[in-house]
């Protein structure tokens, strides 16, 4: 038992401290109660080390999502927190071999593909705006007025540049919290079938 809650805290190591250490007391006194001696019998109740840590790692971030309260409209949240939320819970849910191919839709169609488009546009606009200047400081020496409004327009795209950037985030953590809800939604439904066996 020992060896196995040693690889489930290795594996736990992306949690803080406080939340490892709930974890591996949850899970120490639940193979103790249950007369789990040896790594084979607990590999055989729980699974892997590995996976007990995704489930329990997607379990926090849910949990800690929805402490967080509703989604208002002056959300003000830190994409990259959502975004490694989501990672989680999409690890979590491929540990299941039920669920793969659920997965893997969602990641192509949730993840992927709008990256790809999002990454174009931004890409776009960056090379846009540089054009935009460049043309605006060339203009500048033949026509001072048309300069100056090419140099209007240059901040014009990098003000939609900045509100892109903005509606990307917000795009980040609605798909956390759809993500998050994907999982629970997945995790009640093995609950309720493992109830009944």
């Amino acid at each position: 038992m020992n060896n196995y809650i040693d690889e489930l805290s290795k594996d736990l190591k992306a949690l803080n401290e406080q939340d490892r250490q709930d974890i591996i007391e949850f899970y120490t006194e639940y193979l103790e109660d249950g007369g789990f001696k040896t790594y084979d019998a607990c590999l055989q109740e729980l699974g892997s080390p590995r996976k007990v840590a995704l489930k329990a790692m997607a379990d926090r971030s849910t949990r800690a999502s929805d402490e967080t309260g509703p989604v208002n409209n002056n959300y003000r949240g830190n994409s990259k927190t959502d975004a490694k939320v989501i990672w989680i819970v999409l690890l979590a849910i491929l540990s299941s071999p039920v669920t793969i191919p659920l997965a893997l839709c969602i990641i192509l169609f949730l993840v992927f593909i709008p990256a790809v488009v999002v990454l174009s546009i931004l890409c776009a606009l960056a090379i846009s705006i540089f054009f935009i200047f460049a043309s605006a400081i060339n203009l500048i020496s033949i026509s001072f007025i048309s300069g100056l409004t090419m140099l209007g327009i240059g901040f014009v795209f990098i003000g939609i540049l900045l509100l892109f950037i903005a509606l990307i985030q917000l795009i980040i953590h609605w798909i956390r919290i759809f993500v998050s809800w994907i999982y629970r939604k997945s995790t009640s439904k093995g609950k309720t079938e493992g109830g009944n066996d």
